[in-house]
């Protein structure tokens, strides 16, 4: 086999999940492993069931058990101030099951194509979260006039789906532990997610990151996959991740005020988030992981990949991409902290602490000098 196919990375893109995983391999040289012809991977169903299936079983389960205690259908009223008075209604719905979607369906049914998130009495709300009380509800379209809440859900999506593609992307011995992602915040460059694999030397080239990148536009976004979220007691959620020491410290903190982890499920991938997300992967548009740095952290060496994407109902021309995508290639030094942010200094890439803001996972920007705690901040220290 020649190098430049030893270095390609494989990706035909079929219909379910599990032909993605097969064929989307590694088949690099990385550190002293000897490259392996994807088509004599040897694919067992314990892989699958512990690392990927295993967790969505859990999920659907739980998922189930939380509907069954629904015993009595209350109704509430749904104000829906649609973008247009013929796009606007109100509607009795059904507490705890119905969703923003379901809404819109009683509509127009573009509003469950366009919007990325909806407003809940001006709370930020997943499309696919069922309701609780009487409310107003608005949708937010990528297209509004202030976009903040439907850019930060994408590029927080963005992220999600960035550890789905690492999950399926490299061969089993090859292992991929998942860490997290810091907060979403558009102003760093690029998203990101961090994950612990035993790659050794090997660094991928433009083709394997382009590889990777046909993910999402070419297979999620033909399936319009739903951003599933789940409120789960620690005890579900550490059964979920029973097999990653990263999730399981990142439950810990985040389940020690009120025993609660938010989870949510694209497909089979479920993964640990406060949301919110995007509503479905059919609003994905142009998708390009740009870089993979490598650093230290205190639990050991992480790789951190890179990328950027627009929603599907932006356009941009080639050149400007082109430039986009070069100024994400830089390693982006934000990171997860506990407590005030004076113990997070070294997160500021300039080096002043007045220009540096730092980004958790409450979904919080502090500023330094700020002293508010975070209660949902995770426990590694990114080191630049």
């Amino acid at each position: 086999m020649s190098s430049l196919k030893t270095r390609a990375l494989k990706c035909v893109v079929e219909r379910n999940t599990l032909s993605i995983i097969r064929r989307f391999l590694v088949t690099c040289n990385i550190g002293n492993a000897a490259a392996v012809d994807n088509t004599s991977f040897p694919l067992t169903a314990d892989i699958f069931q512990k690392t990927r299936l295993g967790r969505s079983d859990i999920f659907s389960a739980e998922k189930e058990r939380q509907r069954k205690l629904i015993t009595k259908i209350n109704k509430i009223e749904v104000n829906v101030v649609g973008p247009t008075p013929k796009l606007s209604s109100k509607l009795m719905m059904n507490k705890s099951i119905s969703t923003p979607v379901d809404c819109a369906l009683h509509v127009n049914e573009s509003l469950t194509k366009y919007p990325a998130l909806a407003l809940v009495n001006n709370k930020p709300w997943d499309m696919n979260r069922p309701l609780e009380e009487d409310c107003q509800l608005k949708y937010l379209f990528y297209t509004d006039a202030d976009p903040k809440l439907a850019n930060q859900a994408y590029w927080r999506s963005c992220s999600f789906i960035l550890g789905y593609i690492l999950e399926i992307a490299f061969k089993e011995n090859f292992r991929v532990l998942l860490h997290s992602w810091p907060s979403s915040n558009f102003h760093s460059g690029s998203f990101v997610y961090d994950s612990n694999i035993n790659v050794g030397d090997w660094s991928p080239s433009n083709a394997e990151l382009k590889s990777m990148s046909r993910v999402p536009t070419s297979d999620l976004r033909t399936k319009n996959l739903r951003f599933e979220p789940l409120s789960v007691d620690a005890s579900v959620a550490e059964k979920i991740f029973e097999s990653n020491q990263f999730k399981l410290e990142q439950i810990k903190l985040i389940a020690r005020n009120n025993n609660k982890v938010p989870l949510y499920r694209l497909g089979d991938h479920v993964d640990i988030s406060k949301g919110p997300m995007i509503a479905h992967t059919g609003q994905l548009g142009i998708y390009s992981l740009t870089a993979m740095h490598k650093y230290e952290s205190d639990f050991g060496p992480l790789v951190r990949f890179q990328g950027v994407s627009v929603p599907f109902t932006q356009f941009v021309n080639s050149w400007t991409w082109e430039v986009t995508c070069r100024a994400a290639k830089n390693m982006q030094y934000v990171g997860y902290f506990v407590g005030s942010v004076e113990d997070c200094s070294f997160f500021c890439s300039s080096g002043k602490e007045e220009d540096c803001s730092f980004f958790c996972s409450s979904g919080k920007d502090f500023r330094a000098g700020d002293q508010t705690p975070c209660a949902l901040a995770y426990v590694t220290h990114a080191s630049p």
